[in-house]
């Protein structure tokens, strides 16, 4: 896994371990709430999430970091992705998810913004990709106020409550 351990004053960007995966499946188990985030509309067991993380542990370009607050050192969320190296490098962020009693709080824009920053000064990276499921407004409307930009609409990518979605496919410059 590509490690993943930035600092800021109130937030704390570090890699997942395996002892965080049951605080992490409560979050994958309410799709009600969090499956634009996760990707998953349906209830998963701990091997299920056991064998993602190891897929992302195994692999030298996934990070998997989990997001803590400072001040009472519990995670409030993840942030999930890849660094792809291409003719130009790009990170994809896969997954963002904010614990729903955090939102609305600046956390989910400050941990971007760390990415962001950590990416471009330390390995060089200039552009930031996510996809967006359309019916996911709130998820849209956070990513364009991230600096993200439209690139194309990609249909039937993902299937989430038994139907094919449609995503938005966006990118950030940094």
């Amino acid at each position: 896994m590509f490690s993943l351990n930035i600092h800021c004053e109130d937030i704390v960007l570090k890699d997942i371990k395996r002892c965080d995966l049951p605080k992490i499946l409560e979050w994958y188990n309410c799709p009600q709430k969090y499956k634009y985030a996760t990707g998953i509309d349906k209830r998963i067991t701990l091997h299920d999430l056991e064998e993602k993380y190891l897929e992302a542990v195994c692999s030298g370009n996934e990070f998997f970091a989990g997001i803590y607050l400072t001040y009472h050192h519990c995670m409030i969320g993840f942030i999930k992705g890849r660094i792809k190296q291409e003719e130009i490098s790009s990170v994809w962020i896969n997954a963002l998810l904010i614990d729903e009693g955090y939102k609305n709080c600046g956390y989910g824009r400050r941990s971007v913004e760390m990415i962001f920053y950590y990416f471009k000064f330390y390995h060089h990276i200039k552009n930031v990709y996510i996809s967006v499921i359309v019916e996911n407004i709130r998820g849209i409307k956070f990513w364009y106020k991230n600096g993200f930009k439209f690139l194309r609409k990609i249909n039937n990518h993902i299937i989430l409550d038994g139907k094919e979605q449609e995503i938005f496919l966006m990118k950030k410059e940094i």
